[in-house]
């Protein structure tokens, strides 16, 4: 029996896969099964220290403002240059909108049945 180390699912045993690594149907965590071969141990290079002449330092450069030595009304006129069609097609948009409800209401009104149209006529007698 294979225990997933991750949600505790229980696996049916398969020495075949001994050694190897399987994901848990349940919670799709990897890990290696016990058994098989012995993992390599890590093999062992010389490190050596990396010359400092190589590492790359940022450089800090400030950016200079796009507004810097413009005035107050200068800044908000190049600002809402930026916004200039989004508010026409607002307006576009709530003019649309009134037109097809008037329309809209004018039509109710023209189809809607006569109310006191006229006295109403009783026949009496024969």
């Amino acid at each position: 029996m294979i225990i997933c180390p991750g949600c505790r699912y229980q696996m049916a045993d398969a020495p075949a896969l001994a050694g190897q690594r399987v994901a848990c149907p349940q919670c799709a965590i990897q890990f290696q099964l016990p058994g098989g071969a012995p993992p390599l141990p890590p093999t062992t290079t010389s490190l050596q220290p990396i010359p400092p002449s190589t590492f790359h330092r940022p450089t800090y450069s400030p950016q200079r403002s796009p507004y810097a030595g413009k005035s107050a009304a200068q800044q908000v006129a190049e600002g809402m240059q930026k916004y200039h069609f989004l508010i026409i097609g607002l307006i576009a948009l709530i003019a649309f909108g009134a037109a097809v409800i008037a329309s809209m209401v004018n039509k109710s009104q023209n189809n809607s049945p006569a109310v006191n149209a006229g006295p109403a006529t009783t026949q009496t007698g024969p």
